[in-house]
């Protein structure tokens, strides 16, 4: 993990949530399950975020929304029953219309 940093916010699940806005920072999880959300806030100043599994990208999620967003999932694809290593990074891309770079991740939840 890098640079992230948390803050407390009541909509947060469990009332907190990590960001950062620095290019190549990551966050990680190792669950033992089948698949994987993360959930993320959106906003104005979001950038894009890689998502991968098992060191597979398989997605890069636009954060932007131009409306407050408390919490959207970013679903990781179905894996065999294991163990498995959830990976953010901050792309330091963004939408043209967003503000900023800042990724979140507030909560993971895990397929079992």
């Amino acid at each position: 993990m890098g640079a992230w940093s948390t803050y407390s916010f009541g909509s947060e699940h469990g009332g907190a949530s990590a960001f950062s806005n620095s290019t190549n920072d990551t966050a990680e999880w190792l669950y033992f399950g089948y698949s994987a959300r993360v959930w993320s806030s959106k906003n104005s100043d979001r950038g894009i975020v890689e998502v991968s599994l098992d060191g597979s990208v398989f997605a890069n999620v636009d954060l932007y929304s131009a409306v407050a967003l408390a919490a959207a999932p970013i679903a990781a694809p179905q894996a065999v029953l294991g163990f498995h290593r959830l990976k953010l990074r901050v792309t330091g891309t963004k939408n043209g219309a967003s503000s900023g770079y800042t990724c979140m991740a507030d909560a993971i939840e895990v397929m079992q």
